[in-house]
């Protein structure tokens, strides 16, 4: 976001009043790439299972100005390793904070991931 103040000087020679302006962007430290995908795997373990993961974080701007780190959640298992995309998390790009509300979350990513699976031939799990 951008703030314009304005700053008001008295030259004392004149008594001549100087109005001039200052843009000034204002940004806090976001985390990185990284944190944002570990914050989402850490919270994909608390709240919903062990075989999703985060990948491949992109950042992004909400219509607030927010900026936050868009993270794909993807189901895996021990032998076929990456199964597919089930859903996502907004990690805010400031606090790490999961902008998620946990029951929507896991009805979504279940779901999606039990259509993943049914699309898939059992065999296809067994390891080779």
């Amino acid at each position: 976001m951008e703030n314009l103040l304005t700053v008001t000087k008295k030259h004392t020679s004149a008594d001549v009043l100087v109005e001039s302006f200052l843009m000034v962007h204002i940004q806090p430290p976001i985390i990185s790439a990284e944190k944002a995908r570990k914050q989402a795997n850490l919270w994909l373990l608390a709240n919903i299972g062990n075989l999703l993961h985060g990948e491949s974080p992109e950042l992004r701007l909400n219509q607030q100005y927010r900026l936050y780190w868009q993270v794909k959640v993807i189901l895996s298992n021990p032998y076929r390793k990456r199964v597919g995309q089930v859903g996502q998390l907004d990690i805010d790009a400031v606090t790490g904070e999961v902008l998620a509300d946990i029951k929507s979350a896991e009805k979504e990513m279940r779901a999606n991931s039990q259509i993943l699976l049914d699309t898939i031939p059992y065999h296809a799990f067994l390891e080779t």
